[in-house]
């Protein structure tokens, strides 16, 4: 969310003052917990007005949504880099999701912004900037599945991303608890959140 430059030599400042906001934020979060830390806080901690904030962000959930957005991508970017591609789409989504979460979970501030109420409530709405990228994420690799056939007819894209999007969350929590290993977490994963997207398990 980078505000537009305007006249020459102003851009590194805008930049400079969204940067220490966001910063900021972090340091509150981390201090207070989501729930409890305020605008007056951040704005304080940045050494920055109230309006100046407000200028960036229009509300809190904005802040938490570009956080989120990234500290997403720095678990995206090492996902990448450890997947192993299967042949088997059923086999790949659940290695992947699995993959996802235990790295999500070990990233403190996405831990904090997953065990927040106020958060999941403000990532769920399809205009956040963690719906946008969720669906970056997933929607090649489900159209493409689509076109072979692998997908449930009766599921959108829409629907497959807000679900998995709230599935992720869930599974943040469940990951955590050492009462299950990977390979019982796995099992969890195939049976009850891909298998329901896979073709032939369509509603009657």
């Amino acid at each position: 969310m980078i505000m537009a430059s305007g006249p020459a030599g102003t851009r590194t400042d805008e930049e400079s003052t969204q940067e220490r906001i966001l910063r900021a934020a972090y340091d509150c979060f981390e201090q207070y917990g989501i729930a409890k830390t305020t605008i007056e806080n951040i704005a304080s901690r940045a050494k920055v007005s109230r309006p100046t904030v407000y200028k960036y962000y229009p509300s809190k959930d904005a802040i938490l949504d570009e956080i989120s957005v990234r500290e997403t991508w720095k678990v995206n970017s090492e996902v990448r880099r450890r997947l192993v591609r299967s042949d088997d789409f059923a086999d790949f989504l659940a290695d992947t999701l699995l993959l996802v979460v235990r790295l999500a979970n070990e990233n403190i501030y996405i831990r904090r912004m997953v065990e927040s109420i106020e958060f999941q409530q403000a990532v769920i709405s399809p205009s956040s900037l963690m719906q946008q990228l969720q669906r970056t994420w997933w929607a090649n690799l489900f159209e493409q599945a689509m076109a072979r056939g692998e997908i449930a007819t009766d599921l959108t894209i829409d629907e497959i991303i807000y679900w998995l999007a709230r599935a992720q969350s869930m599974l943040m929590l469940q990951v955590a608890s050492p009462a299950l290993d990977d390979a019982q977490q796995r099992r969890f994963i195939r049976r009850f959140i891909v298998q329901p997207l896979l073709a032939g398990s369509e509603a009657r």
